[in-house]
Protein backbone atom coordinates (compact mmCIF):
# COMPACT_ATOMS: atom_id res chain seq x y z
CA UNK A 1 0.00 0.00 0.00
CA UNK A 2 1.37 3.29 -0.88
CA UNK A 3 1.09 6.35 1.24
CA UNK A 4 0.53 9.64 0.15
CA UNK A 5 1.74 12.69 1.62
CA UNK A 6 -1.47 13.24 3.18
CA UNK A 7 -1.22 10.05 4.79
CA UNK A 8 1.91 11.08 6.61
CA UNK A 9 2.50 10.53 10.86
CA UNK A 10 -0.65 12.75 11.40
CA UNK A 11 -3.25 11.01 8.96
CA UNK A 12 -1.42 7.40 9.58
CA UNK A 13 -3.60 6.16 12.51
CA UNK A 14 -7.12 7.55 10.65
CA UNK A 15 -5.67 5.72 7.53
CA UNK A 16 -5.42 2.36 10.12
CA UNK A 17 -8.62 3.20 11.65
CA UNK A 18 -10.49 3.11 8.35
CA UNK A 19 -8.61 -0.23 7.26
CA UNK A 20 -9.54 -2.02 10.33
CA UNK A 21 -13.42 -0.75 10.37
CA UNK A 22 -13.27 -2.10 6.40
CA UNK A 23 -12.17 -5.44 8.32
CA UNK A 24 -14.10 -6.21 10.57
CA UNK A 25 -17.26 -5.18 8.16
CA UNK A 26 -15.92 -8.44 5.84
CA UNK A 27 -15.52 -10.54 8.87
CA UNK A 28 -19.42 -9.77 10.12
CA UNK A 29 -20.18 -10.80 6.58
CA UNK A 30 -17.65 -13.73 6.10
CA UNK A 31 -19.67 -15.35 9.08
CA UNK A 32 -22.73 -14.80 8.71
CA UNK A 33 -22.31 -16.15 5.09
CA UNK A 34 -20.96 -19.37 6.32
CA UNK A 35 -23.31 -19.80 9.48
CA UNK A 36 -20.33 -19.21 11.70
CA UNK A 37 -21.42 -18.52 15.77
CA UNK A 38 -21.19 -15.01 16.68
CA UNK A 39 -18.41 -15.29 19.21
CA UNK A 40 -16.15 -15.97 15.78
CA UNK A 41 -16.05 -12.11 15.87
CA UNK A 42 -13.67 -12.41 18.43
CA UNK A 43 -11.75 -15.12 17.59
CA UNK A 44 -8.66 -15.34 14.45
CA UNK A 45 -10.64 -16.59 11.05
CA UNK A 46 -8.07 -18.04 8.70
CA UNK A 47 -9.38 -18.36 5.23
CA UNK A 48 -8.11 -20.30 2.38
CA UNK A 49 -8.82 -20.42 -1.29
CA UNK A 50 -7.01 -22.99 -2.84
CA UNK A 51 -6.97 -26.84 -4.68
CA UNK A 52 -7.38 -29.38 -1.86
CA UNK A 53 -3.83 -30.86 -2.75
CA UNK A 54 -0.73 -32.05 -0.28
CA UNK A 55 1.13 -30.34 -2.85
CA UNK A 56 -0.86 -27.42 -1.78
CA UNK A 57 -0.16 -28.09 2.11
CA UNK A 58 -3.07 -30.15 2.70
CA UNK A 59 -1.39 -33.07 4.03
CA UNK A 60 -0.05 -30.50 6.86
CA UNK A 61 -3.84 -29.10 7.93
CA UNK A 62 -4.39 -33.23 8.51
CA UNK A 63 -1.64 -34.12 10.64
CA UNK A 64 -2.83 -30.97 12.34
CA UNK A 65 -6.30 -31.23 12.39
CA UNK A 66 -6.50 -32.13 16.06
CA UNK A 67 -4.60 -29.59 17.26
CA UNK A 68 -6.33 -27.13 15.17
CA UNK A 69 -9.53 -27.91 16.02
CA UNK A 70 -8.48 -27.34 20.41
CA UNK A 71 -7.65 -23.82 18.93
CA UNK A 72 -9.39 -20.85 19.42
CA UNK A 73 -9.93 -19.68 15.53
CA UNK A 74 -12.62 -20.43 12.65
CA UNK A 75 -11.34 -21.53 9.74
CA UNK A 76 -12.80 -20.91 6.02
CA UNK A 77 -11.93 -23.36 3.32
CA UNK A 78 -13.19 -23.12 -0.72
CA UNK A 79 -11.76 -25.15 -2.49
CA UNK A 80 -12.14 -28.76 -4.67
CA UNK A 81 -9.85 -31.92 -5.34
CA UNK A 82 -8.40 -34.82 -3.83
CA UNK A 83 -11.36 -36.18 -2.27
CA UNK A 84 -9.16 -37.33 1.29
CA UNK A 85 -9.03 -33.80 2.11
CA UNK A 86 -12.40 -32.60 0.89
CA UNK A 87 -13.61 -35.68 3.47
CA UNK A 88 -11.11 -34.33 5.74
CA UNK A 89 -12.27 -31.06 5.87
CA UNK A 90 -16.23 -31.94 5.99
CA UNK A 91 -15.56 -34.11 8.86
CA UNK A 92 -13.49 -31.10 10.70
CA UNK A 93 -16.48 -28.82 10.01
CA UNK A 94 -19.12 -32.07 11.39
CA UNK A 95 -16.76 -32.62 14.39
CA UNK A 96 -15.85 -29.24 15.36
CA UNK A 97 -18.84 -27.16 14.83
Amino acid sequence: MAVEPRDGPSHRGELLQRQLAGKQVCKRELVAEFGLPPEALGQPLVGMVSRLASQKGFDLIEEAAAALAEENLSLVVLGTGDARYENLLTEMARDYP
